[in-house]
């Protein structure tokens, strides 16, 4: 899978501008207010603790928010890598009031947009 993108690299923050389904990916120390359609992904040591709209763990050393175009819902997004860190054994924390349930119709247009968040991940997270 070829990914194209454009980065900006400040102090504080790298921002990731892609052109599809994933509109933005912002990596940063602290945690930044959430536009509509986007969520935050807590991270503390290289590893997820964390992941939704509402949900702040105690302890994280890095944030990403993920701001979504209007093609593909959050919630939907959020349960899709809940399910994947869970099918890899993970326990990562979620807003409470999420619905878990993909529609089956939805599920195959969350496939590559959840790549190249996972492949972002592994470069920038």
């Amino acid at each position: 899978m070829e990914i194209t993108f454009q980065t900006v690299l400040t102090p504080s923050a790298t921002t990731i501008t892609l052109d599809h389904e994933v509109e933005k990916i912002s990596v940063t120390e602290e945690k930044l207010p959430l536009p509509e359609n986007s969520f935050h992904l807590f991270f503390a040591q290289k590893e997820c603790q964390a992941i939704g709209r509402t949900i702040e763990p105690k302890k994280w050393d890095k944030v990403i928010l993920i701001q979504l175009s209007w093609e593909i819902e959050a919630p939907h997004m959020i349960a899709s890598l809940l399910e994947k860190a869970q099918a890899s054994g993970l326990t990562i924390m979620t807003d409470e009031t999420l619905d878990r349930k993909i529609p089956t119709n939805i599920q195959k247009k969350l496939a590559t947009p959840n790549e190249e968040i996972l492949t972002i991940l592994s470069l920038f997270a």
